[in-house]
């Protein structure tokens, strides 16, 4: 019996429930609490209402140190296949954060290396397949004002500042699963505090960072 059109929709109410609600567990809940920090995000994706699946966003801080790390990526592809990609690429890269696979503050090519063996290893990476992962990897230390980025394919960030507008790390890594070879670690930092050191007064870093997803085959990207 071939469905009615109340009962297409209907499916396609619950697919569209199913992927916002597996979506936000892709996306971070409460920002961490980090001196000297207000820490805010917003994400829109143009495939809302679909398993899109490639997006994740995530932070990191193991206090004391006041250090912030974050991580922005997109797996290639939609549907579920990517929805599972997407999540076992997020929760390895945390646990190599937090599962002392890596020093803290971590520096963000070391990072990336990390995330980089992990999924090679995994079989929806290699020769035979066009699986790949594009992530922006950031670490901030308050205390001195220094945003360190690494790259591996995704695009260039914004950091927006009140008096400018910077576009650091044009250079980046490969995504990972386009090249299977080691990584050369390339990276950038920002000085947010303008060069001054003295944080002994009540002066604020007041900046936004704005990322996009990779670009989509036809030349569009998400926001």
């Amino acid at each position: 019996m071939t469905p009615g059109p109340a009962s297409r929709k209907d499916a396609l109410t619950t697919l569209a429930d199913v992927a916002e609600r597996l979506q936000r567990r892709l996306l971070p809940g409460a920002p961490p609490d980090v001196p000297g920090l207000d820490i805010a995000f917003t994400y829109r994706s143009a495939s809302a209402g679909v398993l899109s699946g490639g997006d994740f966003v995530d932070y990191y801080a193991r206090p004391p140190s006041g250090s912030l790390a974050f991580a922005i990526g997109d797996v290639a592809g939609k549907g579920v296949d990517a929805m599972a990609t997407t999540f076992v690429t997020k929760f390895m890269l945390r646990g190599a954060v937090y599962g002392g696979h890596l020093s803290w503050p971590t520096h963000p090519g070391d990072a990336l290396q990390e995330l980089r063996n992990g999924l090679l290893e995994q079989q929806d990476f290699g020769w035979d397949t066009e699986r790949f992962v594009t992530v922006l990897f950031g670490q901030l230390t308050p205390r001195t004002g220094i945003l360190q980025l690494a790259a591996a394919g995704h695009p260039a960030p914004f950091v927006v500042r009140e008096e400018s507008v910077e576009r650091p790390l044009l250079v980046t890594e490969a995504a990972i699963g386009v090249e299977l070879d080691v990584a050369e670690g390339l990276g950038d930092a920002v000085d947010l505090a303008g060069g001054s050191r003295d944080f002994s007064t009540s002066r604020r870093i007041s900046c936004a960072i704005f990322s996009r997803a990779s670009p989509l085959p036809s030349g569009r990207g998400r926001v």
